[in-house]
């Protein structure tokens, strides 16, 4: 009976998430083995629907309906305005694309919010 009680500690239980039940927060490397990639982490603009990705800098946005990938932002918005509006630091897993709704709507464009965290799940 003690032995059985043991190998249920060691093995953990079956409703435990991938990378354990003792941790409600996965580490990236943990995201990463679970998910097979790593997950991005964007910076969200809400004010001018405008991501960035904090890894490589790169911006992402919509112009004519359209995604665009950008080294530079949209040119209606010089940079340093950009950078000086409101923001908020999201983790997602499909990316900006398929997230902007939720995000959008999430974060109105003139809502003042401190910077935040918000991971999709695996």
């Amino acid at each position: 009976m003690a032995m059985g009680g043991m190998l249920s500690l060691l093995t953990g239980c079956s409703g435990s998430p991938p990378w354990g039940a003792w941790s409600k927060q996965p580490t990236p490397e943990q995201i990463q083995a679970v998910m097979g990639r790593p997950l991005e982490t964007f910076i969200y603009f809400s004010r001018y629907d405008v991501y960035q990705n904090e890894l490589t800098r790169e911006y992402i946005y919509q112009e004519n309906n359209e995604w665009v990938r950008s080294s530079a932002p949209p040119s209606r918005i010089a940079e340093a305005k950009l950078q000086a509006s409101p923001f908020v630091t999201l983790s997602l897993r499909d990316g900006p694309d398929k997230s902007h709704t939720q995000a959008h709507n999430h974060y109105p464009a003139d809502r003042e919010k401190n910077p935040t965290l918000m991971a999709s799940t695996p």
